[in-house]
């Protein structure tokens, strides 16, 4: 049997293992081996997911990991890199979807809560999120504001006043991510949500809640007593 035959051969009981039974008892160099089937065509891609687990550690690391540094790893070029990178951010595109905006109410903290986590609970950097909602409180619109170290990020006022006019917006929710996996607010992150509470009151703009997210766990700083209210 050929090289060429016995790496296809390979990759079809690789592929009909997953079809049977999804990634259930797979180690992770065997999930990454897959993976790399659809970047890398011709070769054999099990030295390729040991050598990425060798420098990375962990599958999540893997995925989390910057496109460069990726491709520093012998064998990976530019195709697998930025395949391995968009793998690690599909998580938040698909928990996005799942939510239609003109179909969810913020008419509970739970409801408001997971929209949240899945909107950027995922993300690896600190994120800050604007969502504007209606007079029934629907979601109107769901934003990125900023990202980076929440407390070092300057707030622009303007830029949470031009999405809110643009959909003719009643009340704000906010929310940002702690990749640490601590849901505790910080100091920082309660003076952040008087002072804009504060800076909104005069333009009528009702801020009702500010959710700290990780992955699909959130705190509600209203529930909390924490908005400066």
């Amino acid at each position: 049997m050929s090289e060429a035959n016995a790496h296809k051969n390979h990759r079809e009981r690789v592929k009909k293992k997953f079809s049977d039974n999804g990634f259930n008892g797979w180690f992770d160099h065997e999930v990454l081996e897959m993976m790399l089937f659809y970047a890398i065509p011709r070769c054999d891609t099990n030295p390729l997911a040991h050598a990425l687990l060798d420098e990375f550690g962990t599958l999540s690391a893997v995925l989390d990991a910057d496109i460069e540094a990726l491709k520093k790893v012998p064998g990976i070029g530019e195709n697998a890199a930025v395949y391995l990178s968009a793998l690690g951010k599909l998580q938040s595109v698909y928990n996005r979807s799942k939510w239609t905006d003109t179909k969810t109410v913020f008419d509970n903290v739970t409801s408001a809560g997971l929209y949240c986590s899945d909107f950027i609970g995922n993300e690896t950097e600190e994120v800050l999120a604007l969502i504007c909602l209606d007079t029934k409180k629907n979601v109107k619109k769901s934003t990125v504001l900023s990202r980076g170290v929440i407390d070092k990020v300057h707030i622009d006022i303007r830029k949470i006043v031009e999405n809110v006019v643009s959909v003719n917006a009643k009340y704000i929710v906010l929310c940002h991510n702690h990749p640490s996996g601590i849901l505790q607010p910080s100091y920082e992150d309660i003076e952040m949500t008087k002072n804009i509470a504060k800076a909104l009151a005069p333009m009528e703009i009702e801020m009702i809640d500010h959710f700290i997210v990780c992955g699909k766990g959130y705190t509600s700083m209203a529930e909390r007593g924490l908005m400066g209210n």
